[in-house]
């Protein structure tokens, strides 16, 4: 029974001698990694706060120039920035992360050009089946009137 701990010893001994030679071989990549996951989280952090400033401002000159004396289309003309600012908050946050995660990718090893290459093939191909679908939408509403 004790040579078997003392296997085990021995074995996470070495587990732990690979683990720091590993760490310190890519100690610039991971450091690299790590930094890129930190501008990551400011910049995911900057865009809510920046996109919310600009409307604030389209916001303020849209009120005071736009439909002066209509409050009702004036309101609705507020919902609608506040409805295109979160669109477009969401599209910069989710096109932040797709460029890091491929950022991240590239820095580990991984060769980001076939994935590239893949989603595009599958662009293409969910295109044109939705452009089939919107055709047969419109020639069916048409049909209908």
């Amino acid at each position: 029974m004790d040579t078997i701990t003392g296997y085990h010893k021995q074995f996470l001994e070495y587990r732990g001698e690979m683990f720091l030679e590993l760490l310190l071989k890519n100690m610039a990549t991971i450091l690299f990694i790590l930094f890129i996951l930190l501008i990551w989280y400011l910049i995911d952090k900057a865009i809510p706060y920046l996109m919310m400033h600009i409307f604030q401002a389209a916001g303020e000159r849209a009120r005071n120039t736009v439909y002066k004396d209509d409050e009702i289309r004036r309101a609705w003309l507020m919902y609608r920035m506040s409805t295109l600012r979160q669109l477009t908050t969401q599209m910069l946050r989710v096109l932040l992360a797709t460029v890091m995660c491929f950022v991240i990718l590239n820095a580990i090893g991984i060769n980001i050009k076939p994935i590239l290459a893949g989603i595009g093939i599958a662009g293409l191909g969910i295109s044109l089946a939705a452009q089939n679908l919107i055709r047969d939408f419109i020639n069916g509403v048409l049909i209908i009137v």
